[in-house]
């Protein structure tokens, strides 16, 4: 009866031992989620959601997708303004029922434009990543890849969509701030 006992004992304890080595390894991966979800609220945080309109923000912007491309080894194929980029929002605007959110909309437009890269395909990954990681907002839509005319090479295509804030007017004697 003492060597069964001494057994059970040796088990328990081998299971209890088990049980702390998950639960530590537990803790650490946890802890290193938890730190990778505060880095990633940190760097959402940091977006610049809009910008001020100005008469460079478009070559600006311009100037930094042309650098993108360089850093990430793509070649911007085709860049095209698209002018009804404000629809999407100015329909979001007109549906919402929440008055927050429309207060949220005013003064700003989306400036949108359909652009075609083409690169290896890391380096169109690469490109992508680079712009979703800028510090500016931008939102990227109707993305499709395809073989590009070369050997080797991909070509994406897809809708760039940024913010630009609006001068407010200012608010004169008898009307409402």
């Amino acid at each position: 009866s003492s060597v069964l006992l001494t057994g059970f004992s040796v088990i328990q304890y081998r299971r209890t031992s088990q049980t702390e080595s998950e639960t530590l390894s537990m803790r650490s991966q946890t802890a290193a989620i938890q730190a990778r979800i505060e880095e990633t609220k940190g760097q959402l945080l940091l977006k610049e959601a809009t910008v001020p309109a100005a008469s460079n923000e478009e070559s600006n912007f311009i100037s930094a997708l042309k650098s993108t491309a360089k850093d990430s080894q793509v070649v911007i194929v085709k860049w095209t303004v698209v002018t009804n980029a404000n629809t999407e929002a100015t329909e979001a605007n007109k549906s919402t029922t929440n008055t927050k959110e429309k207060d949220l909309l005013l003064g700003v437009t989306p400036m949108g434009g359909q652009l075609e890269i083409e690169g290896d395909y890391r380096s169109v990954l690469r490109f992508t990543d680079r712009l979703l990681s800028a510090p500016r907002l931008y939102n990227l839509s109707f993305v499709s890849l395809i073989r590009g005319d070369e050997p080797n090479k991909t070509r994406m295509s897809m809708m760039v969509t940024r913010y630009v804030e609006q001068p407010q007017a200012p608010v004169t004697e008898g009307q409402k701030a």
